[in-house]
């Protein structure tokens, strides 16, 4: 019966391999699509007016196939890499998602920013969530195959994960205030200044960028809980809701 059950676990695992081994070939595939784009740009000299939309839309459609890829490779969407990967799009990628259902009145960017500079930063931002993903699934597959090596039985101990909920609640406890601190002052500054007022500041150094740097410790602690919650879902949603928010 045991020699039953490996053989089937053995099946499924080299099913997997080859699934996910055509997801790493046709992300290598849309890789190659963004630096024929990036090439028209810098290469051919195409004009940028004329290159920024579809630009847009090729961030949208890459953002798209990396959500469906990823949840036919792996078989969900919630879990922290979906968490980075949105949070990564939407911080550099998000005026493209707007442009794309011309929701931009005054253009990409309110129009600051010249033609071409806009042109070579989509086609960096395409590279560069082109080459996320594919790192991203050649990563999954091979924790997958480390996986495989592995009884198909055996239980992962839950001491593992009482000590990942610790180091993360080890980290919301030296960061919370210092995050709550850094998060005011950054609403005050975006109220007063704008949203480009919060790269127009100095730079703090020393003794006095100690509060950022501990106020970068929160999100990454609420990921490692959120990890760490595997048989906890509403502790898991409600760090989900945080993050996001």
């Amino acid at each position: 019966m045991t020699n039953i059950m490996s053989t089937e676990y053995g099946s499924r695992v080299k099913r997997g391999k080859v699934k996910i081994g055509g997801f790493i070939l046709c992300q290598f595939f849309v890789l190659g699509v963004s630096i024929l784009l990036a090439s028209c740009r810098f290469l051919l000299d195409v004009n940028p007016e004329f290159l920024a939309y579809p630009l847009c839309i090729w961030i949208v459609l890459v953002f798209m196939w990396s959500l469906a890829s990823w949840y036919r490779a792996y078989g969900r969407l919630f879990d922290p890499y979906i968490l980075f990967l949105m949070s990564v799009t939407v911080f550099n990628a998000g005026q493209a998602f707007l442009e794309v259902f011309h929701m931009n009145k005054n253009g990409l960017l309110g129009g600051r920013f010249s033609a071409d500079t806009i042109a070579n930063t989509l086609c960096l931002v395409a590279l560069a969530l082109a080459s996320l993903h594919l790192g991203g699934l050649i990563g999954y597959s091979t924790s997958r195959q480390r996986k495989a090596e592995c009884h198909p039985h055996e239980k992962l101990n839950s001491s593992r994960y009482f000590d990942v909920r610790l180091f993360g609640w080890v980290m919301l406890m030296v960061s919370v205030v210092p995050f709550l601190m850094e998060f005011k002052r950054t609403i005050d500054v975006v109220m007063s200044s704008g949203y480009f007022g919060l790269y127009q500041q100095e730079k703090l150094t020393g003794i006095d960028s100690l509060s950022g740097v501990l106020a970068g410790f929160f999100i990454p602690g609420l990921i490692f809980l959120i990890a760490g919650s595997r048989d906890m879902p509403l502790r898991r949603i409600t760090m989900t809701l945080v993050v996001l928010v």
